[in-house]
């Protein structure tokens, strides 16, 4: 309650003419980060935030593969796990964000997943951003993204930006691994569940597992899982 107390009673900003800056009224998103910014990238951080629903400023300016902290118990490190495991086709359902997020899913699912397990990447894109026609022969592989440092464009341009990202990413990612992702696009917002089908329908691994685009793989996350699965397989 404190915290929404202090909330509600930040003092906003003044513009550049003097008078209130009513863009820094809702300034949550600054309470623990983001003093050192100037007021020009400060709007911009708060028009991603208000947009996306997380810090898409600070995630363009994060490594791709940045180190997090392995919350493993030491019991659980310390298990070994068979190489014959299921594979896993992973699938990634998202609407709308924010390109350096997409890519952290998947780069880390790619570093932090044995390569004998991972058989593919699903890329379920959710409507809206594909209304125009998609390249002919769309692809996808692994391509280290370096983000930019200046102000990002308006908000009204994201679909635009992320559309173009998607599919050069696509292109070039299947170019060094052919088929290795796929990317199913929704004319329509489809909603959660047949997004979850449409993923299921185009994986070819006996495991599908299913996540939003805005996570980050831990240390062979999905190993205890296809370890569980192989024992439930027939004898």
């Amino acid at each position: 309650m404190l915290f929404v107390l202090l909330y509600l009673l930040e003092t906003p900003g003044r513009g550049k003419d003097g008078q209130t800056d009513t863009s820094f009224s809702d300034s949550s998103l600054f309470a623990h980060w983001g003093q050192e910014l100037g007021p020009d990238n400060r709007r911009v951080a708060l028009k991603m935030f208000q947009y996306y629903g997380y810090n898409g400023y600070l995630s363009d300016r994060l490594s791709l593969d940045r180190p997090i902290p392995d919350l493993r118990p030491d019991g659980c490190r310390n298990l070994t796990y068979p190489l014959n495991l299921p594979q896993v086709s992973i699938v990634f359902i998202f609407v709308n964000e924010a390109f350096s997020v997409i890519l952290r899913s998947i780069h880390s699912a790619i570093n932090r997943t044995p390569s004998y397990l991972l058989k593919e990447i699903i890329l379920i894109v959710e409507g809206v951003i594909f209304h125009r026609s998609p390249p002919r022969h769309p692809s996808f592989t692994l391509v280290i993204c370096h983000c930019h440092s200046s102000p990002p464009r308006d908000i009204s341009m994201q679909k635009d930006e992320l559309r173009r990202k998607l599919q050069n990413f696509v292109s070039e990612t299947n170019s060094q691994h052919p088929g290795f992702i796929k990317m199913v696009r929704h004319a329509k917002q489809e909603g959660l569940i047949r997004s979850r089908v449409s993923g299921w329908r185009v994986a070819t691994a006996p495991v599908v597992a299913l996540f939003d685009a805005h996570v980050e793989f831990n240390v062979a996350g999905l190993n205890p899982f296809c370890s569980e699965l192989k024992k439930t397989e027939p004898a």
